[in-house]
């Protein structure tokens, strides 16, 4: 995709950027954000009641259609934690889709 393309500046200036650089580019006091895994999001969330579901394939494919179109070559990546699709930047994650139902 072109480095001009107005959805792929999108996608990187708001939702890739604040992460990359929470994730590394600060330390310390100077980061603003806590990031948490998604392990540490799954035992709060079950704490309510709630069930992880997987993701259909339709979703996964859509997703991995919408990287395709994003990338830069192979610095955008996706990858399943459980049943949670975790996106990442050269191999940090910066988020996870999971899908849950109140059991």
């Amino acid at each position: 995709m072109d480095k001009n393309d107005t959805n792929r500046m999108l996608v990187e200036e708001d939702f890739l950027s604040q992460g990359i650089r929470c994730k590394i580019a600060t330390a310390g006091s100077e980061r603003m954000i806590r990031c948490v895994g998604i392990d540490v999001w799954r035992s709060f969330i079950k704490r309510f009641g709630f069930v992880e579901t997987a993701l259909s394939q339709r979703s996964l494919d859509q997703a991995n259609l919408v990287i395709k179109q994003v990338a830069c070559g192979s610095c955008c990546t996706d990858d399943m934690n459980g049943k949670a699709l975790t996106v990442g930047w050269k191999g940090a994650p910066l988020l996870s889709v999971p899908a849950w139902k109140l059991y």
